[in-house]
């Protein structure tokens, strides 16, 4: 579903926080008349606040935050982020990924890029415990938790095929992941969609990016996420992500393929997996181990080997060759001819 342009769209700073204190509200079980009592306030005013239709006053967010007993690391960030105006802001300081998971609930549509991983909106907790095992910092390690759909929630999902390799060499966490994949598409609420490594997507594949469309018109919001998370509105910031999204539309497959796409991968997949296990050698052998003993290096079609590969070298699920085969480690001997 292609957004319209927003007319006047607020500051990405207004807007996050606007909608981080609502979601804070609503965790905690409180209505807007309630909360508003506590801060001697009208409804009608921190309805508009949660809304973004007004400018946020630090003081009165300050005391919203208190009341919702966040801790005071939690605070000060959002005083740097309201701070900053404009069309754009980052938000990489602690708690980011709290604010964007809080963000995301409230969004009434959702439309993902991901070019490298599955998105956390679509993660299981085994597979986002194996990415969070890879994360070398904090940034990434937020950025590795799972952060599933809320009910009611227009999902749609534009996948790289990069996106579905395996993070981990265990089939286990491999077949789960797909499975959740397929029973989010059978459900109807999640709209899956693959964009194929010869398709030319017009979005790198080193980041997710999404667009987040709020209840009352309010935004849309456009999240580039890595290990920290880039906001943007309006049509400085807004305008090029929307068009990047909406191109997707034509070059991802359609719906109908999706199951077909993302079984092909699973079996891809999960033959590579059993395979390198099954090569793994239960002790160290001479010759064929480094010199301290170690495992040799990851071969060029180890599955959890991260890098794209050169141009032409992953063979496409578009290509004639669905499943390749997996390579055998039995090497025939070579005879030497007899001389005449």
């Amino acid at each position: 579903m292609q957004s319209p342009p927003s007319a006047k769209a607020p500051d990405p700073a207004q807007l996050l926080i606007g909608m981080y204190v609502k979601a804070l509200r609503l965790d905690r079980g409180l209505t807007q008349l309630q909360a508003a009592e506590k801060l001697g306030i009208h409804a009608s005013t921190l309805g508009r606040m949660e809304q973004a239709s007004v400018r946020l006053r630090l003081d009165v967010v300050e005391r919203l935050l208190r009341c919702y007993q966040v801790p005071g690391n939690r605070i000060r960030p959002v005083h740097t982020l309201l701070d900053a105006g404009g069309s754009r802001c980052s938000d990489s300081m602690p708690g980011w990924s709290e604010r964007l998971a809080a963000c995301e609930r409230q969004a009434a549509a959702v439309r993902v890029y991901s070019g490298r991983l599955i998105p956390p909106v679509l993660r299981t907790p085994a597979y986002a415990a194996a990415v969070l095992s890879a994360a070398p910092d904090d940034g990434e390690r937020a950025a590795a938790a799972a952060r599933p759909p809320v009910s009611g929630q227009r999902l749609t999902v534009f996948l790289h095929e990069y996106a579905l390799w395996p993070v981990s060499s265990d089939p286990a966490v491999l077949r789960e992941q797909f499975a959740h994949l397929r029973q989010a598409t059978a459900a109807g609420h999640t709209d899956i969609r693959i964009v194929l490594a010869t398709a030319h997507a017009p979005v790198g594949q080193g980041h997710t990016l999404s667009e987040l469309v709020f209840p009352h018109g309010h935004g849309p919001l456009y999240v580039v996420e890595n290990d920290h998370a880039l906001y943007c509105t309006g049509a400085d910031g807004g305008s090029g992500k929307r068009a990047l999204l909406d191109a997707l539309h034509t070059c991802a497959q359609p719906s109908r393929r999706t199951p077909d796409l993302l079984d092909a991968a699973r079996e891809r997949w999960l033959a590579r997996c059993v395979a390198r296990i099954g090569r793994q050698p239960q002790a160290p052998r001479r010759g064929r181990t480094g010199p301290q003993g170690d495992s040799p290096p990851p071969s060029a079609d180890d599955p959890v080997q991260r890098d794209p590969p050169p141009d032409g070298a992953p063979r496409s699920l578009s290509g004639p060759h669905r499943l390749p085969a997996v390579r055998s480690t039995h090497r025939p001997r070579r005879t030497r001819a007899a001389p005449a």
